[in-house]
């Protein structure tokens, strides 16, 4: 592998000896560390003292297929009464507090002491 080429591409055997009209096998390994990425591509080099061959090698992610159906988690959870009773009030009548006012006056007042 060339050094540009990312590190989810793996090659075995890294280095051998190639016997001349003898079959050579050689596997490349393609391990995504992240998901989403469409395709991402190496390159690939067999040098002899005779020849060297490149190769454009490319790996992708499997389509991501979402699980289907309904989850029996939640069926089985029961929600305590009171946060059922507070979900149900409209949104603008609870309790509503601004936490960055209230976390710097604190900060003030701190600062003053």
């Amino acid at each position: 592998m060339t050094p540009e080429t990312p590190i989810e591409f793996t090659v075995s055997p890294e280095s051998g000896t190639m016997v001349e009209d003898s079959p050579v096998s050689v596997e490349v390994s393609f391990t995504p560390y992240e998901y989403g990425k469409s395709k991402t591509s190496g390159r690939l080099v067999i040098q002899t003292d005779d020849m060297q061959w490149m190769y454009t090698i490319k790996g992708s992610s499997p389509k991501y297929i979402p699980p289907q159906g309904a989850s029996s988690i939640r069926e089985q959870q029961e929600l305590p009464e009171e946060v059922k009773q507070f979900m149900a009030q409209a949104p603008g009548k609870r309790d509503q507090k601004n936490y960055v006012r209230m976390n710097l006056k604190a900060d003030l007042h701190h600062k003053e002491k």
